[in-house]
């Protein structure tokens, strides 16, 4: 009797003398022993930013000074650029948050959490300067005269809590290295949060709190000092992006929006102690984070890709960035603007009107994304659309419609991307679509295709259907809650929604509502492997955060994890589970119900997962694209003699291997290469070896 254990989630890498090989998966044909299992470590805790992505982490600060761009960012991130256009990461040996980072005559000073302060005079080579306080390090700024040594520089620090003021301590320098504590000639600075803005200049240096996205409850105080070391608050103001510039303080306070149109709310000064300004009403508001002058203009950016610049202070014209993401650092230097901000954001411009994203092929949320052919393409905001041939590089194209493009499919010869407003777009080539009409401005969340006919569905339980991708025909779905998603399986079309909404149906039209046993939101559906498994937001609604079914009707509870994204590939179900700080969390499982967890350092958020042509590739905010590494399964059959059948890459070339048990693993012998679908390989010798173990190797 011969015994094969598939490991299908286990994989490491190892080199073998001189080939530098990937050991991709392990299958073992035994008889009667059982060989214990390397230690061994998933391509779901390693992948990789594309697109190109120098850095995922959040960049938090940008300056200029001595020919070159500093942005730092969490994690230690250093990125530095000559142009604005071309960046290098950068290695710095520190692992903490970077918050701020400013050139003061002729010298670069960066300042992080747990009282990290590095100095440097060509941006490259860094100095830890021993700081007298353990907190992080916020703003760092130079004060009244540029004449180094003479000019005082100032640094804050205070706690990283968000929602709560924290008394902060000031710091100044003559020299950059030796720090004293400061005074104050009022009471204790509160600041909230991790970000601030200084801005020097009329013998005065003024430094304030930002609005944080948690909210603007927290009562953030504007400050001013002749000296450097004794600060007075201005009464009456709170917080906003300050910068000096044509003689004169602005604090830029408010980006408002009103019916589309962007405004923005600021106030001057030119003793740094009595503003003017002006505060028009607005159905939404959101913040600046930072602001610079340079090339005779003010320019300012904040929440949500809002940009706007002025050449008074006072009239603003918005010129918003191409991202979703928040921008929170803003620099001029030779000719140049550029703003950095979440999840390795980098955009340029050179008149502060036409931004380009310097840093991955779209600015845009991306809401889903597709295998097509080898590659995958994936919709997002403003009607974008990104693909690629082999996951790695992305091209960026737009769709007819400025409406967020929310599912998208390849099939029957056309691309069909469903979007909001009961937007439509098709066609043969990407670069092509065309705007359909569809008979409705309820937003479609998503799409499939199976025998012979597109299903979209979303708000209202809407469900629409196609056989061309051109005319659509408005079904009843006899469903009332909104529609996520949609996938094909098992011979039905399956829906999911709002309440655990899940509807069936053979052929699109006529449709059956089924029990899930849970209330949760149901964001994704995927099917594999002979079984639907649906994720679900954990909250909102009661229940199981994942739900399971063979046949589309009965439902079993899978994981109380939440689940985000999910696809099916390679023998398993992948799930996004959330990020923090630090890490990505995702999950794998075979049949929905027992979860394997992988971490990341890779920070994304991830909106959508696909599956293609061996590897799983996420898409989320700002445009953010990441993959895992390579899966390869190793399936073995046995029909009078051993048969291999490998999953993986296709046009890669696999190395076979065998190993005689028990023992023989440390003598691996080669037995055969694959270089071409499909991947399948019969060994003649299997039925003269009793206990036999085989592996196989992508090459790289």
């Amino acid at each position: 009797m011969r015994i094969f254990l598939s490991r299908l989630e286990r994989f490491h890498f190892e080199k073998s003398a001189g080939a530098g090989v990937r050991l991709a998966s392990l299958g073992i044909l035994i008889m009667a022993t059982l060989l214990p299992p390397p230690s061994m470590a998933s391509p779901l805790e390693t992948w990789s930013a594309r697109s190109p992505l120098l850095t995922l982490r959040n960049l938090n600060a940008v300056t200029y000074g001595n020919g070159k761009f500093l942005a730092v960012g969490d994690g230690g991130t250093l990125l530095t650029s000559s142009n604005g256009n071309d960046w290098t990461l950068s290695p710095l040996l520190v692992t903490q948050n970077l918050n701020t980072v400013a050139f003061a005559a002729g010298r670069f000073l960066i300042g992080g959490n747990s009282g990290v302060l590095l100095v440097s005079q060509d941006g490259q080579n860094w100095t830890s300067v021993g700081f007298p306080t353990n907190m992080n390090v916020n703003l760092v700024g130079h004060g009244i005269t540029t004449n180094f040594p003479a000019g005082i520089l100032a640094a804050f620090g205070s706690t990283n809590t968000v929602g709560s003021a924290v008394n902060a301590q000031l710091l100044h320098s003559t020299d950059a290295l030796s720090w004293t504590n400061g005074g104050f000639a009022g009471p204790s600075i509160p600041v909230e949060g991790a970000f601030g803005s200084f801005a020097a200049g009329n013998n005065r240096l003024t430094a304030g709190g930002l609005h944080s996205s948690a909210g603007a409850s927290s009562v953030k105080q504007l400050y001013y000092t002749a000296n450097g070391r004794f600060w007075t608050s201005v009464v009456g103001l709170a917080q906003g992006a300050l910068v000096f510039g044509n003689g004169k303080f602005v604090l830029i306070t408010q980006f408002l929006v009103t019916d589309g149109v962007i405004t923005v709310a600021s106030s001057a000064s030119t003793n740094a102690e009595t503003y003017a300004g002006f505060a028009p009403a607005s159905t939404q508001i959101y913040y600046p984070q930072a602001a610079c002058f340079g090339g005779g203009r003010f320019v300012t950016v904040g929440d949500i890709g809002l940009a706007a610049s002025s050449t008074d202070g006072t009239n603003w014209s918005p010129h918003p960035v191409p991202t979703d993401v928040q921008l929170r650092g803003i620099a001029y230097g030779g000719g140049v603007y550029v703003t950095v901000g979440n999840g390795g954001l980098i955009a340029s411009s050179p008149d502060a009107a036409t931004w380009t994203r310097r840093s991955s092929g779209t600015g845009y949320l991306l809401r889903s994304i597709a295998p097509d052919g080898d590659g995958f393409v994936a919709v997002g905001g403003a009607g974008s659309v990104t693909w690629s041939t082999n996951g790695v590089f992305w091209e960026t194209s737009s769709a007819p419609t400025g409406n967020l493009l929310t599912g998208i499919v390849k099939a029957n010869g056309q691309y069909v991307a469903t979007g909001f407003g009961g937007t439509i777009v098709s066609g043969e080539v990407l670069t092509n679509l065309m705007l359909r009409s569809t008979g409705t401005g309820l937003a479609l969340y998503g799409i499939a295709f199976a025998n012979g006919k597109f299903v979209a569905v979303g708000e209202e339980g809407i469900i629409l259907t196609s056989s061309n991708g051109i005319d659509w025909l408005a079904e009843n779905s006899g469903a009332t809650n909104f529609l996520a998603d949609i996938v094909f399986g098992n011979g039905q079309f399956v829906a999911v929604g709002l309440y655990g909404e899940i509807l069936t149906s053979s052929n699109g039209s006529v449709w059956t509502a089924q029990s899930s046993g849970t209330t949760r939101i149901l964001t994704g559906i995927a099917y594999g492997n002979g079984r639907f498994v649906a994720v679900g937001d954990i909250g909102v609604g009661s229940g199981a955060a994942v739900v399971t079914s063979t046949n589309g009707s009965t439902w079993e509870n899978g994981s109380s994890s939440p689940g985000g994204g999910i696809a099916y590939g390679n023998g398993v179900f992948v799930v996004y589970l959330g990020a923090n700080s630090t890490r990505v969390l995702f999950g794998s499982s075979k049949d929905g119900k027992t979860w394997t967890q992988y971490a990341t350092t890779t920070i994304s958020s991830v909106m959508d997962l696909a599956y293609n042509n061996g590897t799983f590739v996420g898409v989320g905010s700002g445009g953010r694209i990441i993959q895992s590494d390579p899966f390869v399964r190793l399936d073995i059959s046995y029909s009078g003699m051993a048969q291999l059948l490998i999953e993986g890459p296709r046009n890669r070339m696999y190395r076979i291997q065998s190993a005689v048990l028990p023992g023989g693993t440390n003598l691996w012998q080669e037995r055969t290469t694959l270089s071409t679908p499909p991947y399948s390989w019969v060994d003649p010798e299997s039925q003269l070896v009793s206990n036999r173990a085989y592996r196989v190797l992508l090459v790289p």
